[in-house]
């Protein structure tokens, strides 16, 4: 499967306006990835620890290669995170029947969620999501 590419909230992780591949944030086993940061005249090494990602903005549709992410109900919410930040977005809950409901997508054992915000979409960790709310469709 092709790696997504992100682009983070931290200027530390990438140079302002690129996007850089995310496979270590997904399939490292390891509690621990890193980015490089460089300027003109330098490059070094930065190690983040994945727990303390907050939130990323992804820019393929790595989302859509799943086949359920097109039939799944689509939800609107509105999400704080540990930062204070607040997004108001839909979700999708990809479950069977009578298990689709948002209670649900809070239950799954996945820790990176995706979640549409405007024409992007992010993936969030839910161990940092503090309230979750579903809010009137637009």
């Amino acid at each position: 499967m092709k790696s997504p590419a992100v682009r983070s909230s931290s200027p530390a992780i990438r140079p302002a306006g690129t996007a850089e591949n995310a496979s270590p944030i997904f399939s490292t086993p390891s509690r621990v990835f890193f980015r490089s940061k460089w300027n003109a005249t330098t490059t070094l090494t930065v190690l983040y620890n994945r727990s303390h990602l907050i939130s990323a903005e992804i820019f393929d549709n790595e989302a859509g290669l799943d086949p359920d992410y097109a039939v799944a109900s689509r939800r609107p919410v509105s999400i704080l995170l540990s930062n204070g930040r607040r997004i108001d977005a839909f979700v999708r809950v990809a479950r069977p029947a009578g298990r689709d409901r948002l209670s649900d997508w809070t239950r799954q054992p996945e820790v990176f969620r995706y979640v549409e915000f405007g024409t992007s979409i992010l993936i969030v960790n839910a161990d940092h999501i503090v309230a979750f709310t579903e809010v009137p469709g637009p």
